[in-house]
């Protein structure tokens, strides 16, 4: 019985971990379902809920790299002041240009999580699984913002609590 903490302990680590970078107070859980389309074909379905239960608020991207051993300061230099082709995100941003679209997964695409807000990244290739876990940034939107010295427009946030990556 006195093993017991520490099993439910052990299980409640392994169930929110993911390589995902993250700070406190926000969960993030890998889940997957399967279900048999009209072909008869088996379809699984992975999902990734990251779920703030915090009261701060927080953003979440893909990196276009592995994110570990990178520390916050780096993740967001790569992410927002990284040239790619012509532009960098925070330079649009400084110059109040318009949102690029289409949404661009590793270039464009930002999410803010409100106070006991969730979000969803649902993977529909069960081979891409480990390569969205270790590419998912969760970071306080005040630092990130802090860092950027800006405050990120809200024409370039998504806006849905979910997207599906293939």
């Amino acid at each position: 019985m006195k093993y017991l903490k520490y099993i439910i302990a052990g299980m409640l680590f392994f169930m929110s971990s993911i390589n995902g970078h993250c700070q406190e107070k926000i969960s993030i859980e890998t889940y997957s379902y399967e279900y048999q389309n009209e072909l008869s074909k088996n379809i699984k379905i992975y999902y990734f809920e990251i779920n703030n239960m915090s009261t701060d608020t927080y953003m979440t991207w893909i990196s276009d790299g592995l994110i570990d051993n990178l520390s916050d300061k780096q993740l967001i230099r790569d992410y927002f002041f990284k040239r790619r082709g012509d532009i960098a995100l925070a330079s649009l941003m400084y110059e109040c240009l318009d949102f690029p679209k289409p949404i661009t997964i590793g270039l464009n695409f930002i999410k803010s999580i409100g106070t006991n807000e969730k979000f969803t990244y649902y993977i529909l290739d069960p081979s891409k699984v480990n390569y969205y876990k270790e590419r998912i940034v969760v970071l306080k939107r005040k630092a990130v913002e802090d860092y950027i010295k800006t405050t990120i427009p809200i024409n370039y946030l998504w806006h849905n609590n979910s997207i599906i990556l293939r």
